[in-house]
């Protein structure tokens, strides 16, 4: 049997976080962790395994999702993808800067 995919996901809204990982598990992928800021993500980024980096913009604290994401692909890169409700032109020039595998806007 194949081993599963783990997906983490970085999200600030808690139900559109179970949301997605209840999906994901029904799709038969292993959610890492859910984590709603940089140190919470920090964490699980360190101490799971993750295969997918899900993360939207908008998240708790100090840093962003996308500084989270340029912190967490310095640590280890692995596809990183963005579900976010944000698309203004400055946003997407600093994402452009974390070489995302995908840009989905919400809703999704």
């Amino acid at each position: 049997m194949p081993e599963k995919i783990h997906v983490m996901i970085v999200e600030d809204e808690s139900i559109v976080a179970m949301d997605l990982a209840a999906g994901l598990e029904h799709d038969g992928y292993t959610v890492s962790g859910i984590a709603d800021n940089y140190e919470e993500a920090l964490k699980i980024f360190t101490t799971e395994t993750v295969d997918i980096l899900l993360m939207d913009i908008n998240i708790l604290g100090r840093k962003d999702g996308v500084d989270t994401a340029t912190a967490l692909m310095k640590i280890r890169p692995v596809p990183l993808i963005y579900l976010t409700a944000f698309t203004d032109t400055a946003t997407i020039e600093r994402v452009k800067h974390t070489n995302p595998s995908a840009f989905l806007t919400k809703p999704y």
